[in-house]
């Protein structure tokens, strides 16, 4: 089944721009210290920690992959590998908010987004800071 977000008009407005939209937020940071890119992302939104400024390179990339060349070789940082599979519904609703909020911030309006990640992607996060030994809280 294909992904509900690529059809949003939040996702069709983002893909059919040359230049990265004004607004974006900085990418989250997951447990080891890699960017949480989210699918469909083809502009960097790359924050310096020293300047606090966005990436010069406001252009649109020509896939997500080649976005993550860009990350590595121009900011030095990993992206964390995306998780095999398509979406489930619940994380693709996610995505697609992630797009609304992204054209609204485009817009102007003060909106607080956060990175949709896969479920197995946080447990793996999750198990980074379990202490050996220890019984995982459920």
């Amino acid at each position: 089944m294909p992904s509900v977000y690529r059809s949003t008009p939040a996702f069709l407005w983002y893909n059919a721009t040359s230049e990265r939209p004004a607004g974006l937020p900085n990418y989250e940071i997951d447990g080891l210290g890699r960017v949480v890119m989210v699918a469909g992302e083809v502009f960097c939104r790359f924050h310096s920690a020293e300047t606090g400024r966005i990436c010069t390179d406001s252009h649109r990339w020509s896939s997500l992959g080649a976005l993550k060349k860009h990350l590595r070789d121009a900011h030095k940082v990993a992206a964390a590998p995306s998780s095999a599979g398509s979406l489930s519904s619940a994380h693709d609703q996610k995505t697609a908010d992630f797009y609304h909020d992204l054209k609204r911030r485009a817009e102007g309006e003060d909106v607080a987004s956060s990175t949709p990640r896969k479920p197995q992607a946080i447990a793996n996060d999750a198990a980074l800071f379990t202490v050996p030994g220890q019984a995982k809280k459920t």
